[in-house]
């Protein structure tokens, strides 16, 4: 049996061999009340994992505003 696609496949980025690191950057959004409303604040963390004793261990951290350029561009020269 045959599958016929309908459209192109999506662009794939290259898969980080073992041992590059698989982390990613995502945005969170925290929202606080305050007295004349509520503001929102975006928060970017880096999600990675480790191996602990043979286990594979998700972890996050928080990236603060003035080194996310520096995380970008060392995320950018992984996928390299």
């Amino acid at each position: 049996m045959k599958i016929k696609l309908r459209s192109p496949l999506p662009e794939v980025r290259p898969r980080r061999s073992r041992g590059q690191g698989s982390g990613y950057i995502q945005l969170h959004y925290y929202e606080k009340q305050t007295r004349s409303g509520k503001k929102s604040y975006e928060q970017y963390y880096y999600h990675y994992e480790l191996e602990v004793k043979g286990k594979r261990v998700k972890r996050s951290a928080y990236i603060p505003k003035d080194k996310l350029d520096v995380v970008e561009e060392w995320d950018r020269k992984k996928s390299m």
